[in-house]
């Protein structure tokens, strides 16, 4: 399966973007991660993308190593978490959303 992960910092710190960056690929590699930008609807904040191929089997790991509380989307192909209301694994990391595809 193929996945796209959308994450939203808290900050605009580069140091902050590099750390979460480096505990992603900690947590599964290859990842592809875009360069990240002001996030518009949020003051010193920003976005970026990453996107990835996963087995199944590696999903559920992956999920539970992101956050300890993620809301499912109807067709069981999409999560999403924010970390005000989650435990997420950087303190930094606003939103989390997640869909895969095939």
């Amino acid at each position: 399966m193929n996945a796209t992960m959308y994450i939203v910092l808290s900050t605009e710190d580069k140091q902050i973007y590099e750390d979460v960056c480096n505990k992603l690929n900690s947590f599964y590699s290859p990842l592809s991660i875009s360069p990240y930008r002001p996030y518009p609807r949020m003051k010193d904040a920003m976005e970026f993308y990453v996107t990835f191929s996963i087995k199944q089997d590696d999903l559920s790991s992956l999920l539970n190593k992101l956050s300890n509380s993620f809301d499912e989307g109807e067709y069981g192909d999409e999560w999403e978490c924010y970390g005000i209301t989650s435990k997420v694994f950087h303190k930094d990391v606003y939103y989390i959303h997640i869909d895969v595809f095939d």
